[in-house]
């Protein structure tokens, strides 16, 4: 039986294969060029897709990602399926040689609603230094060639110490490729980019300032492990941004058009949860929180959804968080990064370590420990 519709939103990140030609350092999932034995078959993967639209409680929209699930032969066989189950869904594939022109109107045929690539600097030498794989030409053209056969495009930006001083540019360039969603993922220390240079959480600071201090016109820009966004907003309405050097510098070197077009707070948005499901079957609360909720191929994925212990504990966050977190005024608006804390304390409802807020308008300095 179809899940009715709900004001809730389940987004449902369906790896279907950790295999991808790219070698990118900050890569979470640490993808091989080789598929693994253990991915899901075909009939399993169908399964889950079907368990997905049949989701109660939630109104369920699935993500394809990886690895790069243009990997699998099979992909879009399962894009159809999804379509044919009336379940709403998009892509998310790597830019290699495999989105061609013509993969790219396989999928809008399929009926994906969009794509998503990632592009991680405004300029050539700093994407591929940190793709480590020469695609940002690439990416370019596949964003043009999908906007002209009508597949909308999202594009992805992790940010970390190597690139965060090339927001503003990057900005700049989205508007000139007449982006309309921009989503803005922040470095999550684990997979293989356990290692990665981080950003500070003063810098971290002044991206949301940043962030809640421009308004791109037609542009929606979200952020991913980026909660504190909320506050920084509250805040900059109110006033109260610090301007240190960093920030100033950001403001300074953002177009002046997008400054004066004047701050937009959007309206809220529908409850939205995530579930994780990996290549193998293993279910985890996203693909940055590597704690595992169950396994598609021991038990039904609402069942996974609806009675593990740790999608309830993320549910009743953020009554259940600790340190800062549990302390902090802005607590119900963000909750803190789960992720984080769990990469850096090892446990999902610790304090995130990123944040430089504290209660009583105090801030942090330094780098996360």
């Amino acid at each position: 039986m179809k899940a009715v519709l709900s004001t809730k939103i389940l987004l449902a990140f369906f790896e279907v294969t950790d295999a991808c030609e790219l070698n990118c350092i900050h890569c979470r999932a640490s993808a091989s060029l080789e598929r693994s034995p253990e991915e899901l078959t075909t009939e399993e993967a169908k399964s889950v897709i079907l368990q997905v639209s049949n989701i109660e409680g939630a109104t369920p929209y699935l993500i394809f990602t990886g690895g790069n699930p243009m990997m699998r032969s099979d992909i879009f066989e399962l894009m159809e399926f999804a379509k044919t189950n009336h379940l709403h869904f998009s892509v998310s594939p790597a830019v290699t040689e495999r989105l061609s022109e013509n993969n790219l109107r396989r999928i809008r045929n399929a009926g994906a609603s969009s794509i998503s690539v990632s592009l991680d600097g405004s300029f050539a030498d700093l994407h591929n230094s940190i793709r480590r794989y020469d695609s940002f030409a690439r990416t370019i053209s596949v964003i043009n060639s999908a906007q002209k056969i009508g597949l909308p495009v999202q594009v992805n930006t992790t940010v970390m110490k190597r690139n965060a001083s090339d927001l503003p540019d990057m900005l700049s360039l989205l508007i000139r490729l007449g982006i309309n969603v921009w989503e803005i993922f922040f470095l999550v220390n684990t997979g293989r980019g356990e290692t990665v240079e981080n950003i500070t959480t003063e810098e971290y600071h002044d991206v949301l300032d940043w962030l809640a201090s421009i308004s791109p016109g037609s542009i929606s820009v979200r952020t991913v492990e980026g909660p504190q966004l909320n506050r920084a907003r509250i805040e900059v309405l109110g006033g109260n941004v610090i301007g240190s050097a960093f920030y100033n510098d950001l403001i300074s070197r953002t177009e002046k058009n997008v400054l004066e077009s004047g701050m937009t707070v959007q309206s809220p948005k529908k409850r939205t949860e995530t579930i994780f499901i990996s290549s193998t079957g293993k279910v985890y609360p996203s693909g940055f929180l590597p704690v595992e909720a169950g396994d598609v191929r021991k038990e039904s994925l609402y069942s996974i959804y609806r009675n593990s212990r740790i999608l309830k504990d993320l549910r009743e966050m953020p009554s259940s968080v600790k340190g800062r977190c549990s302390e902090c005024d802005f607590v119900y608006l963000c909750g803190g990064s789960r992720s984080r804390a769990y990469a850096t304390f090892g446990d999902y409802l610790a304090e995130d370590p990123l944040c430089p807020y504290h209660s009583g308008h105090k801030y942090l300095s330094g780098s996360p420990s």
